[in-house]
């Protein structure tokens, strides 16, 4: 009986650990996403200066 309660908040500890994780994962590749937008403009813009001069 008290081996199956620490399975059951073992178990419980995992799914949480899991969705932690998941949702990091999903805010790296978000961020990874932002910085290639960002890496993409600042490349534009220093096109855009290099033909002014």
């Amino acid at each position: 009986m008290n081996t199956n309660k620490v399975n059951i908040v073992l178990l419980i500890l995992i799914i949480i650990l899991g969705g932690i994780i998941y949702n990091q994962q999903q805010q790296i590749k978000s961020l990874q996403d932002t910085t290639a937008t960002l890496s993409e403009k600042i490349r534009t813009s220093q096109n855009d200066i290099h033909s002014l001069s």
